[in-house]
């Protein structure tokens, strides 16, 4: 939600409003990819057992959209005349994916026990 703020926010136009945006999408690409990975790390099924074939599949998804995002933009920006649109359309997939992401974890029990990050020093 807060990287789709900041694609609005690099929409509005010059000055600190974009300065401020490209700051908040930075800062929430950096901690996707680590919040992700700790989300993935406690889910349940997933344990020791699993998490590389859960990591590589987080890192194929970012991957994927690494290079279809600025593909997307482009011909986006291209068919619309600027990227004021294209932005639009990246703001509504934020928005789609953070409520996906929230109906796949809403109805999913509150336990404290699974919510303890894993103990990598335990033999």
């Amino acid at each position: 939600v807060l990287g789709a703020v900041g694609l609005v926010a690099l929409a509005v136009g010059p000055g600190p409003p974009r300065l401020a945006g490209l700051v908040l999408v930075g800062v929430m690409r950096g901690a996707t990819v680590a919040v992700l990975t700790l989300l993935v790390m406690s889910a349940p099924g997933v344990g020791d057992r699993n998490m590389g074939i859960a990591g590589g599949l987080i890192f194929t998804a970012g991957e994927i959209g690494g290079v279809a995002g600025p593909v997307v933009t482009g011909v986006v920006a291209d068919v619309a005349d600027g990227f004021v649109t294209a932005l639009i359309v990246l703001v509504a997939v934020c928005s789609a994916t953070a409520y996906l992401g929230w109906l796949e974890v809403r109805d999913q029990p509150r336990d404290p026990e699974n919510q303890k990050p894993p103990d990598f020093h335990a033999a």
